[in-house]
């Protein structure tokens, strides 16, 4: 377990309404009899045991949950998780295989930020419509994702009704090797320039400049 905190005398308290962040893994539980954590808004989760998130540990501030399920079958301690949060508008879930049938189970509220972007899980056009059609798919705003071809990114956002920002890596983009987006001009980017001639024009499409191998569209 590891956690970040804003008060210099935190250990005199068995109370932690100072920390924000906080990683925790299923092994952390034998370590918090005497430690709670109130005012949590950005958690990492890593389940290892078939057990709940420790109940000193409250949720129901928290905004942003990152996890990483290297086994399905701790799904169902991921959805108790996210329903003890209430404000939780960001998920981000890691995992070794495809997590498309994760999400004809998963069920939010609130969420509406999705990052899926996993090297292991590019999706296909038949996983894009799928996935678009789930409860977390057609409430979804802000989806970060990689898929296995550009005419997924079209599926995507022809048929996610609510998506106003798309990051995505795709497989079939000759420049997902270019290290320095800046030596190449933008005429050269045939890429995007097929994508532009595919979408409206209200769709602003763009490389990230920070990580020039994805693409940014924001979706008006």
């Amino acid at each position: 377990m590891e956690y970040k905190s804003t008060y210099a005398q935190d250990d005199d308290y068995d109370s932690y309404d100072c920390v924000k962040h906080l990683h925790y893994n299923s092994d952390s539980s034998t370590a918090l009899p005497f430690l709670y954590f109130r005012n949590i808004r950005y958690l990492e989760y890593l389940p290892i045991y078939q057990e709940n998130l420790c109940p000193n540990i409250r949720t129901d501030l928290l905004t942003s949950f990152f996890v990483y399920l290297y086994d399905f079958a701790f799904k169902y301690q991921v959805q108790v998780l996210i329903d003890r949060s209430p404000l939780l508008y960001s998920l981000q879930l890691r995992t070794d295989r495809n997590p498309l049938s994760l999400f004809d189970e998963f069920t939010s509220k609130s969420i509406r930020q999705l990052d899926l972007h996993s090297p292991h899980a590019c999706w296909n056009e038949q996983y894009c419509t799928t996935f678009s059609h789930t409860s977390l798919g057609l409430q979804c705003e802000v989806l970060t994702i990689a898929v296995e071809n550009r005419t997924a990114i079209l599926c995507l956002v022809n048929s996610m009704k609510n998506l106003r920002a798309l990051t995505v890596f795709s497989r079939d983009d000759p420049w997902k090797m270019k290290l320095d987006y800046e030596q190449f001009p933008l005429e050269e980017d045939m890429h995007i320039k097929w994508l532009q001639r595919q979408l409206p024009s209200t769709c602003t499409i763009s490389r990230v400049k920070s990580l020039p191998n994805k693409i940014r569209l924001w979706i008006q």
